[in-house]
């Protein structure tokens, strides 16, 4: 009998929670915000798709796995502003039902952190192919030129080993200054 009080409290709660007008409305904007993330993912990929045809590349998987790859990047960091905002919403809701606070429940984080990756995906939809051939070309220049000044194979390992650790930080450099 304790047991079936508990449960049926419970229930009760969860009812009351799922309808709050407000909690669906905050469920509703994180879902648009979810679904605007993909969406610029996939106008990301269409244009990608465009500009490497247009420039007569070779299209393989490895651009669609760089697409998974960042599906799961940016749907890790939107889930956990979801889980900072289911937080906040709950306290919120709290706070609103037991006193006499009347606060909006808006999922904050998760429409921020949506707005900032449709941001990066719509700058990278504009972004000319030439800036990053352009990009490219200097990568080669930099490597040729390492090249150049080599005179025995061990210095040859050795230039290319600090040509590719040079790129990769670069690359972290340019991710991070995206991400901030």
């Amino acid at each position: 009998m304790d047991n079936t009080i508990r449960v049926t409290t419970i229930g009760a709660v969860f009812l009351s929670i799922i309808n709050n007008g407000q909690i669906l409305g905050a469920i509703t904007l994180a879902l648009i915000s979810m679904t605007c993330v993909f969406v610029a993912i996939l106008l990301d990929l269409n244009a990608g798709v465009r500009k490497s045809k247009k420039r007569g590349e070779f299209e393989s998987s490895y651009r669609l796995r760089q697409t998974v790859d960042k599906l799961i990047k940016y749907y890790s960091a939107l889930f956990i502003a979801l889980i900072i905002d289911t937080i906040q919403i709950a306290t919120f809701w709290n706070l609103n039902n037991f006193s006499k606070f009347t606060i909006p429940l808006i999922p904050i984080f998760t429409i921020v952190v949506a707005l900032g990756l449709c941001y990066i995906e719509g700058k990278s939809i504009f972004e000319s192919p030439e800036a990053k051939d352009k990009a490219k070309m200097q990568d080669i220049a930099k490597l040729a030129k390492a090249i150049s000044k080599v005179s025995s194979p061990d210095q040859l390992a050795k230039a290319l080993l600090n040509h590719t650790a040079d790129t990769f930080l670069d690359e972290a450099d340019k991710n991070k200054e995206q991400n901030e």
